[in-house]
């Protein structure tokens, strides 16, 4: 063989496996209508967790400050009308106003 078939014959073994690569690559590809694979985890780590209405107004809170958890409930105008706290050791439930202000708390001392 001359060095212009050796040539060739390179550049074709060449551009045949680009072209087999690329048909492999094309083949293997998920169809859209594939559903997507759901990732589990058995424990998820974070400060707080916002849960929001459709528009994008925040409801409820679960966060967990330095000195506890607490749960806080807001009615449809942003306010805090309903707070679940376990801090220090000890639980309480509170009760707001319209305005937001605490009203009612019931508590433990032990």
């Amino acid at each position: 063989m001359d060095r212009k078939m050796i040539g060739i014959v390179i550049l074709a073994s060449l551009v045949s496996g680009f072209l087999g690569g690329m048909i492999v690559e094309w083949m293997e590809r998920p169809a859209y209508s594939e559903t997507p694979k759901v990732l589990k985890a058995d424990v998820i780590q974070t400060h707080a967790i916002s849960l929001v209405d459709p528009q994008g107004n925040t409801k409820a809170v679960l966060s967990a400050p330095n000195s506890g958890t607490m749960l806080e409930m807001d009615d449809s105008h942003g306010k805090p009308r309903v707070d679940l706290i376990v801090a220090k050791g000890l639980p309480a439930f509170g009760l707001n106003d319209s305005q937001g202000n605490l009203r009612m708390l019931l508590t433990v001392d032990k």
